[in-house]
């Protein structure tokens, strides 16, 4: 019984750091390092609390990696270092078993946020009022730079890692 509720109580934690990371880099293009480090802090309360074995040593492996695959990105202006540091924390969550459905659920995730701020960003489907169809638009200099809140895809990703979990342990 208390081993159901601690569970239950860290799940409820990630899911709900999930969300706060979520929601502020939606919010601000930021996702604060007390996220990112709550992550890893509360894996090691989950392993302990987990009557199932967990590989935790693959987990710390998964979320390296993941870490040194993102650092270039991050130096090269294409991901965020919350991103990066986000991605690596919800990584050592799925360890070696879930890391491939983590990746896919949070590229797919990606790429529609991605095209939605870009139908969004260029307004491909709207036009405007009293528009000629047939007259081409004037351009007005170059587009500004889309950002995209990546850690909206991430924590998508991060909230499957969770159901996925969930489902294998039966809480």
């Amino acid at each position: 019984m208390i081993a159901t509720l601690l569970h239950t109580a860290i799940f409820s934690l990630f899911i709900g750091l999930m969300v706060w990371a979520a929601a502020s880099d939606f919010r601000a293009f930021r996702i604060s390092n007390i996220v990112c480090a709550a992550i890893v802090i509360l894996y090691p309360l989950y392993v302990a609390a987990s009557t199932a074995p967990i590989d935790w040593i693959g987990g710390i492996v998964v979320a390296g990696v993941l870490l040194v695959i993102g650092l270039p990105l991050f130096a090269l202006g294409w991901m965020g270092g919350g991103d990066v540091k986000l991605i690596a924390a919800v990584g050592l969550w799925a360890g070696p078993p879930l890391v491939g459905a983590y990746v896919v659920v949070t590229a797919i995730a990606g790429g529609l946020l991605s095209f939605a701020y870009l139908i969004h960003a260029r307004g491909l489907f709207a036009e405007p009022a009293g528009a000629n169809r047939a007259a081409p638009r004037a351009t007005q200099g170059p587009k500004p730079e889309i950002r995209v809140p990546y850690g909206v895809a991430i924590a998508v990703g991060g909230l499957s890692v969770a159901g996925l979990l969930l489902t294998e342990t039966g809480v």
